[in-house]
């Protein structure tokens, strides 16, 4: 009987070391081997927004000094490796730029005006394409060229001063506006990418965003600055500055960031 149970004993060890070896096979990681995976993205950029969301739509007379320089995004989706080589991002980002207070003074005499809060944000379906110019396994380089459907919201709420509401008849002391458009967007740069442990690499990225939207359009009807004064306008109708010209909004940008993938084991 003590032989017996010695016997076992040994055979049972025997198996958990085997367990254990092919677990640990198992946990060894490879871009060769691991195929779907679910990201995170984060970035902070600059943007060539300056104040086109306020600047020459706040009334004839009206200047600013303050401009928008940065924003920030964020994307979730997921990864599908096509060969050693491709991989194929599927995302849903968020961009928003770096909310600004501006004050809006007179052209000539340099009276304060009005003060307004601005703030642009996107919603950016995307598609991305990375190309790995280098691949060892557990880390790798890699190009990556991408395009979108984004939407825009541009929120502005102004306080005035005295001096604005004698110089803009009929404005009240505090009034907002919100502004829509769409864009085709479009990014390319570069990225490397490590293991860190179990399923998980980290990635730092940097590249270029295209997004300009050239026609934008008030979401409600009311009243606000539109060609130069404080007029009544309707949902729909484009934004136009003081001299009756389309407004844009331009979010293109150089951006920098990291990115986390978490490969999914039963799917590789």
């Amino acid at each position: 009987m003590k032989f017996l149970n010695y016997a076992r004993l040994r055979w049972a060890f025997f198996l958990s070391l085997c367990l254990c070896a092919q677990l640990a096979e198992a946990r060894v990681f490879s871009f060769k081997t691991n195929w779907v995976a679910a990201h995170l993205i984060g970035t902070g950029g600059t943007t060539t927004q300056s104040g086109e969301a306020y600047n020459g739509t706040s009334g004839s007379d009206t200047g600013f000094v303050d401009k928008v320089k940065y924003d920030f995004s964020g994307e979730f989706g997921f990864t599908f490796l096509l060969g050693e080589k491709v991989a194929m991002r599927i995302g849903v980002e968020g961009v928003q730029s770096k909310s600004i207070t501006a004050l809006g003074n007179s052209y000539g005499s340099g009276t304060n005006y009005l003060s307004v809060v601005s703030g642009s944000t996107v919603f950016n379906p995307n598609l991305t394409f990375e190309s790995a110019f280098a691949n060892s396994g557990t880390s790798r380089y890699f190009g990556f060229i991408g395009g979108g459907y984004a939407s825009a919201k541009v929120n502005n709420s102004y306080t005035m001063t005295a001096a604005g509401q004698t110089q803009y008849a009929s404005t009240p002391a505090t009034f907002g506006d919100e502004w829509q458009g769409t864009a085709i967007s479009a990014d390319a740069g570069l990225g490397a990418e490590y293991f860190i442990f179990d399923n998980v690499t980290i990635s730092l990225v940097g590249g270029y965003r295209y997004m300009n939207f050239s026609t934008l359009t008030y979401v409600k009807a009311g009243s606000a600055f539109h060609n130069g004064t404080y007029q009544t306008v309707t949902a729909g109708e484009n934004v136009t500055d003081t001299f009756g010209k389309a407004v844009h909004v331009d979010m293109s940008g150089y951006f920098g960031g990291m990115m986390l993938r978490f490969f999914i084991p039963p799917l590789n």
